[in-house]
């Protein structure tokens, strides 16, 4: 079956595809353009089984350091004591071990 619409039809298969592209139902493709030498840089950073889709995906949420300023904040004095004490005696555990 074809929709009508003016002078053109749109057939059913067409309009089903724009139709879950324009409400979301169902993921789009979109075409960017990108200068050469970003896509160069994507090219080197895409890993074998990763979309370009995926690279720039990973890039938009990947966390700074900055991100995590201030979390320890409401942590007790104390419990920063007894935490910073076993991670030394961790470091001083693996002292001298070799790789």
């Amino acid at each position: 079956m074809a929709l009508e619409s003016g002078d053109f039809f749109v057939p059913e298969v067409l309009y089903e595809f724009m139709h879950k592209s324009c409400t979301g139902d169902e993921m789009g493709y979109k075409t960017i353009s990108l200068r050469d030498d970003v896509y160069e840089t994507l090219v080197k950073m895409k890993a074998e089984n990763e979309s370009f889709s995926d690279v720039i995906s990973r890039l938009m949420y990947r966390r700074s350091l900055l991100d995590f300023a201030g979390r320890w904040a409401d942590i007790p004095r104390e419990k920063i004591e007894e935490i910073t004490k076993e991670l030394e005696t961790i470091r001083d555990s693996t002292k001298g071990r070799t790789l």
